[in-house]
């Protein structure tokens, strides 16, 4: 079956084409038992995906273990009728994309180069500088680090000593703050304060006392220092499975896809694991907020796209559809690959017009209030995937699905 649709999107003309083809029997991984058998599989999928390979040497990933565990699932699975019922019944959908209208410059926002230059050189001159000598004693400052700041951030303990201040003293006390002179502002504090802070709240210590709360800042100052590049470079050698001197190397290649692969909960999991266990990340916050610090500065940039620019969705079966996060260049392949077995979900890889792959996209199907299904889209990822790209895809299965 195919459709049509001629419509408009915040401005945006989009003409689709929708085909359904019936889905086949392949859902059902071939067997995978030799290496042979794995890379007869893994060629098969990287004709879909060329990039399966080169990614998945860039996140250090075991895709023959990926495929094991997809044949042991998919065996445990099969047991069950209305499982296999329900992919009988499912067809993969391929949406094609494009613009019918004139020509439209279009405004993406983007992390600034310099933003991204300046998070590098400053791993780059932690690993030059620190007397941390392997990802071992990494692991224990941070680890001290958590214990002592008990998700307490250096900002925000300044904040109420600066504005237990007297009200004249606080915009010196804001400068020192805006030049990052810690020792500065440790000695305005002792000479400024009060002896008792009786409006100061602390998560961590009840005490009013200003040499009480003064130690502690210095504390926090000792242990919240270089914790954000401390961490993303924790997180970098668990998640490439490399030691500190293949580290150093690696800080120098880091691009803008490494620094948002690290604002991705998924990406810092490994690293997570080895430092709290199955506890809750109490430094999540903290790593937020340094992270914040970059990818807040960012910058409009225009771009022409021109009428009959299109892109294409072409939906993957289980078997190829775990291994989206090596087109997305995301970690999903490594810590989510199982969810394309569900018959609820749907991914699309995102096709330029020449069939290179841009990206993904991943749906579920979900129950509306009204008793009708609608489709949920949970992720639009992929490094070369536009703002004009995002807008196309999301009108596009909302105008496919009539």
């Amino acid at each position: 079956k195919s459709s049509r649709f001629v419509f408009t999107l915040l401005f945006i003309s989009i003409l689709v084409f929708s085909s359904r083809d019936i889905f086949c029997a392949d859902v059902l991984l071939p067997d995978v038992t030799s290496d042979a058998d794995k890379l007869r599989a893994i060629m098969s999928v990287n004709e879909r995906a060329p990039e399966l390979l080169i990614e998945a040497a860039t996140y250090d990933v075991d895709i023959f273990d990926i495929l094991t565990d997809q044949q042991k699932l998919q065996a445990t699975l099969s047991q069950n009728p209305e499982w296999a019922e329900l992919w009988k019944k499912r067809e993969l959908v391929t949406v094609d994309l494009k613009r019918v209208d004139g020509s439209k410059v279009v405004e993406t926002k983007q992390i600034k180069e310099s933003a991204i230059s300046d998070w590098k050189n400053s791993l780059t001159k932690f690993l030059n500088e620190t007397r941390i000598n392997s990802v071992e004693s990494l692991q224990e400052s941070i680890s001290e680090s958590a214990k002592i700041l008990q998700g307490e951030s250096r900002g925000g303990f300044l904040n109420g000593l600066i504005l237990s201040l007297p009200k004249e003293k606080q915009q010196q006390a804001r400068l020192l703050q805006k030049a990052n002179d810690g020792a500065g502002i440790v000695e305005y504090l002792r000479t400024n304060l009060p002896d008792e802070l009786a409006q100061f709240k602390s998560s961590v210590t009840d005490s009013k006392n200003k040499s009480v709360l003064i130690n502690r800042f210095e504390q926090i100052l000792k242990h919240d220092s270089d914790l954000g590049q401390r961490l993303d470079l924790f997180y970098i050698a668990s998640q490439k499975n490399i030691d500190f001197n293949q580290l150093k190397n690696a800080a120098n290649e880091l691009a803008t896809e490494d620094f948002l692969a690290l604002t991705d909960s998924d990406y810092q999991q490994h690293g997570s694991k080895k430092l709290f266990g199955e506890s809750k990340n109490p430094l999540s916050q903290l790593h937020g907020q340094y992270l914040n610090k970059y990818s807040s500065q960012t910058e409009m940039l225009s771009s022409r796209v021109e009428a009959g620019y299109g892109i294409k969705l072409v939906e993957q079966n289980p078997n190829v559809a775990i291994f989206r996060g090596f087109t997305g260049g995301d970690c999903s392949s490594q810590y989510s690959f199982p969810y394309p077995n569900d018959p609820h979900e749907r991914v699309f890889f995102i096709q330029n017009s020449a069939g290179g792959i841009k990206g993904y996209v991943t749906t579920t199907e979900v129950l509306l209030d009204d008793g009708r299904k609608g489709l949920y889209v949970i992720t639009i990822a992929g490094p070369h995937v536009s703002t004009i790209d995002a807008q196309m895809i999301l009108a596009g299965l909302e105008k496919s699905k009539e």
